[in-house]
């Protein structure tokens, strides 16, 4: 989904209240030219602020929103399977390190689907990422959830891993780390249907390991998200 520049109105009133008043004063003053130059000096700085927001807010504004449920895929739609990938390579130490969520999907390199996420890479390469160490992956897609309730997710990741399931996050890892069994978290739905999941995860060096679990309402354990759990549209821009 696309939606229109969601900051311009207000920066536009940012930079029209304080040139009013600037305005003002100066009209007020008999303006000379020594003091019409202090004005240009104090406008300039804000009409580059001005220029630097609107055009953040237009790139933003170029991202997708999140769905709300009535959009959302239903229950019986066909997707493709697996879940879209994309690559950065960086020798990271904490998620927070690791490019923006938009970054990985616009400027990440493209790599085929992945149809689950169960992996023990021991020293070879991470996905199709090209590379053994020094990566960030980016997933993106739609986990099938055909039971209404409450589910919980939990993973086992070498190093640092995110987990955002329908805007809610339900597994976070964040710091890069041997072998370990994340906290769990969970999220509750009303209605089937395939709701949007992101995975942000990195590998550092050495073994590296994702696997995610979740334990749907009724399972008495967690056990691997299934592949066919995992879709994704191909037009999607989410």
């Amino acid at each position: 989904m696309k939606r229109p520049c969601p900051f311009v109105n207000y920066w536009l009133a940012c930079f029209l209240v304080p040139y009013k008043y600037f305005s003002c004063i100066f009209t007020l003053q008999g303006g000379t030219e020594r003091s019409e130059k202090n004005l240009v000096k104090v406008l300039n700085p804000l009409c580059g602020v001005l220029v630097v927001f609107l055009l953040n807010g237009c790139i933003l504004g170029q991202q997708s929103t999140a769905l709300s449920d009535s959009e959302l895929p239903g229950i019986s739609s066909s997707l493709e399977p697996g879940l879209r990938v994309y690559y950065k390579s960086g020798f990271y130490r904490h998620l927070n390190q690791m490019e923006s969520d938009e970054v990985m999907l616009g400027y990440g390199r493209q790599g085929p689907p992945v149809a689950l996420l169960n992996h023990q890479f021991n020293k070879t390469e991470v996905f199709a990422s090209g590379e053994k160490k020094g990566v960030g992956v980016f997933f993106s897609g739609y986990l099938k959830m055909d039971t209404p309730g409450t589910y919980r997710f939990q993973a086992m990741s070498n190093d640092g891993i995110r987990v955002i399931v329908h805007q809610t996050r339900v597994v976070y890892d964040p710091r890069f780390h041997s072998d370990r069994l994340s906290e769990t978290g969970e999220v509750a739905i009303a209605d089937p249907k395939w709701y949007p999941i992101t995975v942000k995860y990195f590998q550092r060096k050495g073994t590296a390991r994702l696997e995610l679990f979740w334990q749907p309402p009724g399972a008495e354990a967690f056990v691997i998200i299934p592949a066919a759990a995992y879709g994704h549209v191909k037009a999607d821009t989410q």
